[in-house]
């Protein structure tokens, strides 16, 4: 269940959350609030479970906590479940911990704290097409703003695309060796032949390769570009997981 944030929902003080009366009368306001999703919670408590961190917080400035949850919830008998700390290395595994690193370019360290690789995913469309007159035809992907947090270079990845995956090295940054201003990401799916535009495409990142540069000419990006397939082939030849 996904409530977005509102002026008027971030005025809610946790109490107002726990306000069963009003969470039943909200339901006919025009309002997408907390309170129609906790009666929701309530209704469907039997085939429902709350769960939140242990360092969960709701309500204005933050004055409920997950032990609040906890006892609200046990009070109507509702279902919910409390995550513990839990730590890698004696790190606190946290959602700004995974972001430092993923805006570090510490891919594989990040994918340990997620328990997965980190994951982007979006629509093939049309590009400059420059990929192919070097003999690397690249996806180019339609992403969200402020999608990416990843460092600017190429990376070793895995593609899935319709059901199928593949090993792929994907470029983001703005292509300066071609004069690039926007930000793209760009995967070439090794050892795929076929037309993949239109098509939704999911990238799980492993490892970072190399910081984006500018190349004197194409030949030396297509040279450096074969050498990160060679990585990257080899890099998933040593990590078989």
């Amino acid at each position: 269940m996904l409530v977005n944030l509102s002026r008027f929902y971030a005025k809610f003080s946790c109490q107002d959350f726990q306000n069963f009366r009003t969470a039943k009368s909200c339901l006919t306001t025009p309002h997408t609030c907390a309170y129609s999703a906790f009666y929701r919670i309530y209704a469907l408590r039997s085939k429902r479970t709350v769960n939140c961190l242990h360092d969960f917080r709701f309500g204005n400035r933050g004055e409920g906590n997950s032990q609040l949850l906890l006892d609200y919830c046990k009070m109507r008998t509702m279902p919910c479940a409390v995550v513990p700390e839990q730590k890698l290395d004696g790190i606190t595994v946290s959602s700004t911990h995974i972001r430092a690193l993923l805006e570090q370019g510490s891919i594989e360290q990040a994918n340990a704290f997620l328990g997965h690789p980190h994951i982007l995913s979006g629509t093939v469309v049309s590009g400059r097409k420059l990929g192919r007159t070097l003999g690397i035809p690249t996806a180019n992907l339609a992403l969200p703003e402020d999608t990416v947090t990843l460092p600017f270079g190429v990376y070793a990845c895995k593609a899935e695309v319709e059901g199928k995956t593949y090993l792929a090295v994907t470029n983001i940054g703005n292509r300066p060796t071609v004069g690039g201003h926007r930000i793209t990401v760009e995967p070439w799916l090794l050892d795929f032949e076929g037309d993949l535009y239109g098509k939704d495409l999911t990238l799980s990142f492993y490892r970072f390769l190399r910081p984006e540069q500018k190349f004197p000419s194409l030949d030396a990006l297509k040279e450096e570009i074969g050498k990160n397939a060679l990585q990257t082939r080899k890099f998933f030849e040593n990590n078989t997981k």
